[in-house]
């Protein structure tokens, strides 16, 4: 099936998400050879880099405390917090540090990837030196929360035409 042209962030978010659930049904087979965390690290890139890209102003100015409410997961930081308590701010964050492989991956008991932290670099104004601003620690669930709101909040960014 073709990529709906005219919607092709929208079209590609629910790629995505059947992506994903495919993925899920595949990791439950013990046998299978699929990567539930590999696909949602790719899939968190592909949804933060597309929409940032071309609908930066579409993105809702909802604070943290509201995605918290709505069932985002409550981000720890590791150091510091966002400039900015906004989702904007969020996506910035989380887009920097995937598109500059600012991540370090933890696995568990059965070495299985588990856990990233995601971190974000900014230049320090008085010694020029760049160094880390803000990190976070995601788990796998957290991870799977925030791909699928993604897709949820570019669902409703950008809907399609109604056809004529």
């Amino acid at each position: 099936m073709n990529y709906d042209i005219d919607n092709l962030v929208l079209d590609f978010a629910r790629r995505t998400r059947k992506n994903l659930e495919y993925i899920e049904s595949c990791s439950r087979d013990a046998d299978s050879q699929v990567y539930e965390f590999t696909q949602l690290i790719n899939s968190l890139l592909g949804l933060l880099v597309f929409p940032k890209e071309k609908f930066w102003d579409n993105i809702p100015k909802k604070s943290l405390a509201e995605l918290v409410a709505e069932g985002w997961p409550a981000m720890q930081p590791v150091e510091d917090w966002l400039e900015e308590d906004y989702l904007r701010q969020l996506v910035r964050t989380l887009r920097n540090g995937i598109v500059h492989f600012n991540l370090e991956f933890t696995t568990n008991a059965q070495n299985e990837l588990s856990c990233v932290r995601i971190w974000n670099t900014g230049r320090n104004k008085s010694t020029k030196k760049s160094e880390i601003t803000w990190k976070a620690e995601l788990t796998t669930e957290e991870l799977k929360i925030i791909v699928y709101k993604f897709i949820e909040m570019i669902e409703t960014m950008r809907k399609p035409e109604a056809s004529s």
